[in-house]
């Protein structure tokens, strides 16, 4: 299911449409979890920018990280473990002035069921 708030937010959550949305090519995965957190598995071609560190502090470099490491002609999609840090994520975004930002709701349990490669096996 897509919702439908902010013109420059979406909020998604739905296996089948999370499954297609990884087909499309005008579409960046944005892991903002920690380094720990990546390290326990990530979903395959995401662009990892944490948002929140292991102290529960704000990221001073996010923005410029964001700005930097992702296209903004393309759909940015925020991911993190359950959905909680990407809903404030994605309306610190659009505050920003970010647009095209889609905040994957149920997080990397979502995804789970999709497509998730664990970095252990590297």
């Amino acid at each position: 299911m897509a919702e439908f708030g902010d013109k420059n937010l979406i909020k998604v959550k739905s296996t089948p449409l999370l499954s297609k949305m990884l087909e499309d090519e005008n579409l960046q995965i944005i892991d903002i979890r920690t380094s720990q957190e990546w390290e326990d598995g990530s979903v395959k071609g995401a662009i990892k920018i944490t948002f929140i560190d292991e102290l529960g502090q704000v990221n001073p470099d996010f923005l410029d990280e964001f700005d930097a490491k992702t296209d903004a002609s393309k759909i940015r999609a925020l991911l993190c473990r359950s959905g909680y840090r990407t809903y404030f994520c994605a309306r610190f975004l659009t505050i920003a002035g970010r647009k095209n930002i889609i905040n994957l709701s149920g997080g990397i349990n979502e995804f789970k069921a999709v497509q998730v490669q664990s970095h252990a096996s590297f």
